[in-house]
């Protein structure tokens, strides 16, 4: 949540074969909320700061295999929400969790990988611009 704004992960959205990933951003005027947009294909850990959002896939193939894991990134403006931009570590691995947990400000992300340094994980910093 950020001020008028929050975003929620749904790892699976739907049920049975062919279940995907779902993150939904709400809007709030006054005392009601409304769906702003929906992300498909992700819905991890979620975290957001004024116009920018990322949504984590821990478990899916960032490119290093199964499990490497990858970070959405989504920029407002207005009221539409940008493609996403995929955010991978600079060291992918397979099954290395990267975005098993995320955090945010307006100038920083931070992303774990639990998996990541000899199974004892790492955290990633990077720059929100």
């Amino acid at each position: 949540l950020d001020g008028d704004t929050l975003i929620i992960g749904v790892p699976r959205a739907s049920q049975g074969a062919g279940a995907v990933p779902e993150a939904y951003v709400f809007v709030r005027s006054g005392s009601t909320w409304t769906k702003q947009a929906i992300f498909a294909n992700v819905g991890g850990p979620v975290a957001i700061a004024g116009n920018l959002a990322i949504v984590a896939s821990p478990i899916a193939d960032g490119g290093a295999g199964p499990g490497s894991g990858f970070v959405a990134i989504f920029r407002r403006s207005g009221v539409i929400w940008s493609a996403p931009t995929q955010l991978v570590p600079s060291d992918p691995a397979q099954n290395q969790g990267f975005g098993a947990a995320v955090a945010m400000d307006p100038t920083r992300l931070l992303i774990s990988a639990v998996r990541d340094n000899a199974l004892a994980g790492s955290v990633y910093v990077f720059d929100a611009q």
